[in-house]
């Protein structure tokens, strides 16, 4: 009976500590609380239900049975949704719903965590409260193995992008700096870049914008001066933070927008002054992206500038099948055209994005959705040999930026994106710069 009593007692204890663990910790933050479950030990019978309890003949409907005593079956977490607190500070993440934090132990292993309460540390970087670092697609580990695949196709430069955001192209407002754990933030950024230097690479920093309702950044336009002069300021303030993130990190080059049409040809001014001012604080290199056509044909201040940034997505051939000289060819028609420009400004030409899709005739319309046409890495790879060899034959091309590659590998390799990962064109990228880089470009 003792054992019986004690067997309760430990149990009650183990109840007691459970609750008392729960109430010290009502504050702390993604806090799961517990619950203990407890079962009953053995039964012994000493009397059967239906047996006779006396001379009599009484008889004892249910039996009589004996617990042994009980044990804790199980101390199990609650996981349902907590509630969520404001706080000061901008770091402090809360998910609504499934889901946990990754975090990147000190041993290479992951951890996952509701806890949302994050800090920076004193090398800039996203940590927990216990100082491990959150997980970044930029700037986690996977970038290494996607890096290292880079430079075995004799890569040796990269292209940075972290994007902000607007949802309508014609309402002016502040562009936001991504700083939520996970996101394109500095550290994220700024991780990339040095995986990069330490590979001896040159690096350009391009921030872009994302625009909502399937707009892209050539429809950012305003109608009266008010808006923009509010666009512009908010503009200025955002490139400028850039411009710091560039200097600190040694980058070679920031490109200072991409694909703002209509900004670049309507406010060549208000460009001309941003320039000027983020040259006060960055001492690097210094060009815009210029969408084909309109916005690159009609760029008036490329002396303002370092370099020539052309986004190129012309045209190179309209054929059915694959034509390697009508390609060449027509490759070679527009790198001939931003040659010209290179030419007339004195300024090197650098290809601050080209790509073509692994998709059925690619060339026809490169900056096209991929929509109802299938899957073909040989057209993909046909273009690129195309590119390289009008490449090639352009002195005045200094650099060249594909569109693009992943931060972290995976993915199909019979995917209609534009990436090369994987597929037929990254050999014949390989060989191009593998020549290229002998040349010192």
């Amino acid at each position: 009976s003792l054992n019986i009593a004690a067997t309760g007692m430990l149990a009650q204890q183990t109840n007691v500590e459970v609750i008392s663990n729960n109430i010290a910790n009502m504050n702390t933050t993604a806090y799961t609380r517990r619950r203990a479950e407890f079962h009953d030990l053995l039964y012994q019978n000493l009397r059967r239900a239906g047996s006779t309890s006396s001379d009599t003949g009484t008889i004892v409907p249910t039996g009589v049975q004996l617990g042994l005593g009980v044990k804790t079956a199980a101390v199990y977490r609650i996981t349902e949704q907590g509630s969520a607190l404001n706080t000061d500070n901008a770091l402090d993440l809360s998910i609504q719903g499934r889901g946990y934090f990754q975090i990147d132990l000190p041993s290479g292993e992951t951890a996952y965590t509701r806890d949302g309460s994050f800090q920076l540390s004193p090398n800039g970087e996203v940590v927990t409260h216990e100082g491990y670092r959150v997980h970044n697609g930029y700037g986690g580990e996977k970038i290494k193995p996607s890096m290292a695949s880079l430079a075995e196709l004799n890569v040796n430069a990269l292209a940075v992008v972290p994007y902000t955001f607007m949802r309508n192209p014609d309402k002016a407002h502040p562009l936001f700096i991504p700083r939520d754990a996970g996101s394109e933030n500095d550290w994220a950024t700024a991780r990339s870049i040095r995986e990069a230097h330490a590979k001896g690479w040159f690096t350009m920093l391009k921030p872009q914008i994302w625009l909502g309702g399937g707009h892209w950044p050539g429809d950012v336009d305003f109608q009266t001066e008010a808006e923009w002069d509010t666009w512009f300021e908010a503009y200025r303030y955002w490139i400028k933070h850039y411009a710091v993130l560039a200097e600190r990190e040694q980058v070679g080059a920031l490109c200072l927008g991409t694909e703002l049409v209509k900004t670049t040809l309507k406010r060549p001014d208000k460009w001309r002054a941003i320039i000027a001012e983020v040259r006060t604080i960055y001492s690097g290199q210094l060009t815009y992206a210029a969408n084909w056509g309109e916005e690159f044909e009609g760029f008036t201040f490329w002396d303002d500038l370092d370099a020539i940034g052309l986004n190129s997505y012309y045209p190179i051939h309209d054929g059915e099948t694959v034509d390697q000289a009508a390609l060449n060819a027509g490759a070679m028609k527009w790198m001939k055209m931003a040659a010209d420009v290179s030419r007339k400004t004195r300024k090197p030409l650098w290809l601050t994005e080209v790509g073509f899709r692994s998709v059925d005739q690619p060339w026809k319309n490169p900056h096209a959705e991929a929509g109802e046409r299938k899957a073909n890495p040989l057209h993909q790879a046909a273009c690129y040999q195309a590119l390289a060899e009008a490449a090639k034959a352009t002195p005045e091309l200094k650099g060249m930026f594909i569109w693009k590659w992943p931060s972290y590998l995976g993915g199909n390799r019979r995917s209609r994106g534009f990436t090369p990962s994987g597929k037929a064109a990254a050999l014949t990228l390989g060989e191009f710069y593998g020549a290229w880089t002998e040349q010192g470009k």
